[in-house]
C-alpha cells in the first residue's frame, strides 16, 4: 500500500497553493490536507475533495505525522514552523518545504529568518526556475533545490468554452469584456485593468468592460477608482461556477507586479480565454517560449514605490530589479492586433493549450511529486 502524504498549509486564506493542493487531492488518494486555520467554507464545500480539509492543533503535531510523509507549503515564516520542525524530528522523518512564493515577499526584511529555517531542511521544492533563482541569488541558499512546476488543471466544473466569433459578437455590442480572476491585492495590480479600459477608449477608441472575479483589500478602492475613471467595472466577489463569467470574456489581464509561477493563466487557457500577463517572475514559464502576443513587456515606473522591498525577475534583463510595471500601451496594441485579426485567437490558444498539456500534467506532477 502506498503512504499517505500529508500537506500542510493555511486554508483559512484564498490563493493559488490552496487550489493547487485540493487539485492534488482530487486526483490522489494517497494525499491528506491539514490547515494550520480553520478552512474556508469555499474549500469545504468542493464537492471533488475526497476528504474534509482537517484544522490542525499543536497537541496533535507529534502523532499525526507519525508515519505519514509530510510536505509544508508556503510556512516557513508563519508562527507554527517551529512546530512543525519538531513533530517532524520527533517522528524521524525528513522536512520537506514547497516554496511556492513567500520567497517573494519582503526577502530584504525576512532575509535572515528564512534562511535560518530554511537551513534545517531535508528538501526544498520550487514551483519555478525563477524562484530557484531568488533563493540562490538573493538568499545564498547553497543546497540542493528541486523545481517542480504546478500542474494546471481545472478543479471544478469550469469546462473548455469555444471563443468562435465571438470578437464579432462583442464588436457588435460595440465593446469588449476584459475579466480578472484572483486576489484583489497591491502586488497583483489589478488597477491596471482600469486603467487599461480607460486607455482603450481613450486613446485607441475600443471600449471595454471588465469583470473582476475574487476579492481583497483593494475592492473598495477599485471601486471608487472605476467611478471616476467612468470605466464600467462590476465586482463579482467569489463565485462557485466560474464559468457563467468566464465564457463571455474576450480576454484575461494578469498584471502582477510580482508572481512566482501563475496557474490563473494557464487555467484561462484551459477555458478558452486569451490570458495577457507580465512578463515578469515565473509567470513567462507557463507560456511557451517566444509567445511575445501574450506577454506584456515589463518598463520601469517612477510612480510603482517598493513598499515591500521586493525584488522582480525581468526575463528581458536576464536579471533581478525593482519598481517595473507592466507597459499599457504594449497590452492595448497586443490586443489590437488579435481583434483585428480574429484568426490568431485560436491560433495562438491551441499552442498555449499543447504547451500546458505537455508541461504541466498533474498526474505526471504527483508521481514527481
Amino acid at each position: 500500500m502506498k503512504r499517505k502524504v500529508v500537506h500542510i498549509t493555511n486554508f483559512g486564506t484564498l490563493g493559488g497553493v490552496q487550489s493547487y493542493l485540493y487539485g492534488v487531492n482530487s486526483k490522489d488518494n494517497n494525499s491528506l490536507l491539514l490547515s494550520t486555520r480553520k478552512p474556508l467554507d469555499f474549500y469545504l464545500k468542493q464537492k471533488n475533495i475526497k476528504k474534509n480539509i482537517s484544522s490542525l492543533s499543536f497537541f496533535s503535531l507529534p502523532f499525526v505525522f507519525d508515519k505519514k510523509s509530510l510536505v509544508i507549503h508556503n510556512l516557513i515564516l508563519s508562527k507554527i514552523w517551529p512546530f512543525l520542525c519538531f513533530s517532524q524530528k520527533l517522528a524521524k522523518k525528513p522536512l520537506i518545504y514547497h516554496e511556492h512564493g513567500i520567497a517573494w515577499h519582503s526577502p530584504i526584511k525576512n532575509r535572515k529568518k528564512y534562511i535560518k529555517r530554511i537551513s534545517k531542511v531535508d528538501c526544498v521544492i520550487v514551483n519555478s526556475r525563477a524562484t530557484a533563482r531568488l533563493l540562490k541569488e538573493k538568499y545564498l541558499i547553497t543546497k540542493k533545490i528541486n523545481v517542480l512546476k504546478c500542474p494546471i488543471f481545472l478543479y471544478d466544473n469550469a469546462k473548455k468554452t469555444s471563443n468562435k466569433n465571438f470578437f464579432r459578437n462583442s464588436l457588435e455590442k460595440g465593446y469588449l469584456k476584459i475579466g480578472f480572476m484572483g486576489r484583489l491585492e497591491a502586488h497583483k495590480n489589478p488597477i491596471f485593468l482600469l486603467e487599461l479600459a480607460r486607455t482603450l477608449n481613450q486613446v485607441y477608441g475600443l471600449k471595454a468592460e471588465i469583470d473582476f472575479l475574487g476579492l481583497g483589500s483593494q475592492i473598495n478602492f477599485l471601486k471608487s477608482q472605476a467611478l471616476e475613471m467612468k470605466v464600467n467595472a462590476k465586482f463579482v466577489g467569489l463565485v462557485k461556477n466560474r464559468k457563467k463569467f468566464i465564457e463571455k470574456w474576450d480576454f484575461a489581464i494578469y498584471p502582477s507586479l510580482r508572481e512566482p509561477l501563475g496557474l490563473v493563466q494557464g487555467e484561462m487557457a484551459l477555458m478558452g480565454k486569451l490570458c495577457l500577463s507580465s512578463n515578469v517572475d515565473g509567470i513567462p514559464e507557463v507560456y511557451p517560449r517566444s509567445m511575445n502576443e501574450l506577454l506584456i513587456k515589463m518598463v520601469r515606473s517612477s510612480t510603482i514605490t517598493n513598499y515591500q522591498e521586493n525584488f522582480q525577475f525581468i526575463p528581458e534583463l536576464d536579471d533581478f530589479s525593482q519598481n517595473f510595471s507592466p507597459d499599457i500601451d504594449d497590452c492595448c496594441v497586443k490586443i489590437l492586433r488579435i481583434v483585428k485579426n480574429p484568426e490568431l485567437y485560436q491560433k495562438i490558444l491551441n499552442k498555449h493549450r499543447k504547451f500546458l498539456a505537455s508541461n504541466f500534467c498533474i498526474d505526471k506532477h504527483i508521481i514527481e511529486l
